[in-house]
């Protein structure tokens, strides 16, 4: 179909079936809460051709079509007040090749279901990162990782994909021997090669993993880490910082019968959820404790109480689930765990060899916050992952340069947000970044930070070769949006705005708003826009 000769009443009547309009109060907001906007129409599309029509509407709008999937990122990654493309109906497994061990799948599905596709087929993935609610493409264009010093990012396992290139609205298939820069610009390309379609995926027999859970002290911890981060194939640890104590998880391949630990109605229900939301809720109050007591009374004060709560959580938790415990049970079911509370969320990525002095010193920082007076109050855990490096140009596991192994240690934080209320996190994630720097850190490209195009060029070595490749395959910028902006450097389309509907990015207030005094002017995505002007 010749697109580009289609009236746009033509691309407007055959996009109706698939669009979710503003004027229903289309809305997007990610998982935790902390990101959303406001896009003019939300595109559903079902097959090839969907895409291609909104891509074309986009060009003559000079309009962002982001892809969107669940919208777990922390970040506003996936944002854009123009148009949306949520590739979540796109979800079917094309082919699976059990012989040699590999699946192609439409980019919409989301990891759950690629796991219960699979099943009957013997075969699973060969790592996984936390969760599996986040779509296929999703892991691949952010470098989502899973933890083991021989397993590298997930999107390494990547054999071949196909998307629709911007610059002609056509399909292009690409691997790492046909349109091999493409494919090394998309593969963590966080969505600004194109819209991708299918994604062809390396896989292993399906295996079930045996998980031993240790809580120990974390001096012992630290002393030990080069051993513990090598004790088995997937190692990770959950810090308990308000109370320096580390649940150790070992696991292993095992051909063992499936062993669960018994689970406790307590802690699944009442205590697990309930109690330690409320608990997380009085945290909020823990930093406005009063001056230093005088007397009886001051030291009773209720604020004074308050303010060691995180400390009284992180024992309840800790003793709920127990010194040790064993679990055997298929990989993905032991590789995620559950996030059970809306959260802000940061992670970087360091050297491996950098670990004990960077988690050395975030310790000393948060032990000083935890005694001052109106001082940060960390939340728990903060978890600790290792990968294997990797040659992807925009990985943070990635080439650095200095003619190292790669092997990266992941750290990443966490402030609830019980009952989904404004928590104070931006102080201690300012510092968390801070010390993360200091030893060549990297972000997590799904997650919220605050690195600059100029920072990015210092830490990425083929920065430039994937920018060249970008402005080639969508050089009016359709599908960037102002993250890749900001952190890249690479304009979009965002870059022609109305004049008289302006609509920016506030990153501390976490959501898309129009500047002060400007009218909240909603338009028909059926109607052409006014011509855009620089």
């Amino acid at each position: 179909m010749e697109l580009q000769n289609l009236p746009r009443l033509e691309l407007v009547r055959l996009l109706e079936p698939i669009a979710e309009a503003r004027a229903q109060q289309s809305q997007f907001t990610n998982w935790g809460r902390t990101f959303s906007a406001h896009p003019q129409v939300v595109f559903h599309p079902r097959t090839v051709t969907d895409c291609r029509l909104a891509l074309e509407l986009a060009r003559r709008d000079a309009r962002v079509l982001r892809p969107v999937g669940i919208g777990h990122s922390p970040s506003d990654l996936a944002c854009t007040d123009d148009y949306m493309l949520n590739m979540t109906s796109m979800n079917r497994v094309l082919r699976v090749d059990t012989e040699k061990c590999f699946v192609e799948a439409e980019a919409g599905i989301i990891l759950t279901d690629l796991h219960a596709a699979l099943e009957p087929y013997g075969l699973a993935m060969r790592n996984l990162g936390s969760i599996s609610d986040q779509t296929l493409a999703g892991i691949v264009t952010t470098c989502t990782h899973g933890s083991g010093i021989n397993f590298p990012v997930l999107s390494a396992h990547v054999l071949a994909l196909t998307l629709v290139l911007p610059a002609t609205n056509t399909v292009v298939r690409c691997s790492r021997t046909e349109n091999s820069d493409l494919f090394e610009a998309t593969i963590c390309g966080l969505g600004a090669t194109g819209v991708i379609l299918t994604i062809t995926l390396e896989l292993e027999r399906a295996f079930r993993l045996k998980d031993v859970h240790t809580m120990c002290e974390f001096d012992d911890v630290l002393q030990d880490l080069d051993t513990i981060k090598r004790s088995g194939e997937h190692v990770r640890l959950w810090w308990f910082p308000a109370i320096d104590r580390v649940r150790v998880s070992v696991a292993n391949r095992t051909t063992e019968p499936k062993r669960n630990p018994k689970s406790s109605w307590l802690w699944d229900s009442l205590i697990g959820f309930h109690v330690l939301q409320f608990l997380l809720l009085l945290t909020r109050l823990a930093r406005y404790s009063p001056a230093p007591p005088s007397s009886l009374f001051e030291r009773l004060h209720p604020l004074r109480l308050f303010s060691r709560t995180n400390v009284l959580v992180a024992r309840l938790a800790c003793w709920l689930a127990g010194p040790t415990s064993i679990t055997v049970d298929d990989s993905h079911r032991v590789f995620n765990i559950e996030c059970r509370y809306r959260q802000h969320t940061t992670e970087w990525a360091i050297p491996s060899s950098a670990a004990p002095t960077c988690l050395s010193m975030l310790q000393t920082y948060l032990k000083a916050e935890q005694e001052r007076e109106g001082g940060e109050r960390p939340h728990f855990p903060i978890e600790v992952r290792w990968s294997s490096g990797d040659n992807l140009w925009l990985s943070p596991a990635g080439d650095r340069g200095d003619g190292g192994d790669g092997e990266t240690c992941w750290i990443g934080i966490v402030v609830f947000k019980p009952y989904n209320l404004p928590t104070r996190y931006r102080a201690m994630f300012t510092a968390f970044e801070d010390i993360m720097t200091r030893h060549g850190g990297r972000p997590h490209w799904a997650k919220a930070h605050h690195l600059t195009p100029e920072k990015t060029r210092t830490l990425y070595p083929q920065l430039e070769r994937f920018v060249r490749v970008v402005r080639e395959a969508d050089p009016e910028g359709l599908v960037r949006n102002e993250y890749v902006g900001r952190h890249l450097g690479i304009v979009g389309a965002e870059r022609l705005v109305d004049a008289d509907s302006k609509e920016s990015m506030d990153l501390d207030s976490r959501r898309y708003k129009r500047p002060r005094g400007a009218t909240q002017k909603r338009r028909d995505w059926r109607v052409e826009p006014r011509a855009r002007t620089q």
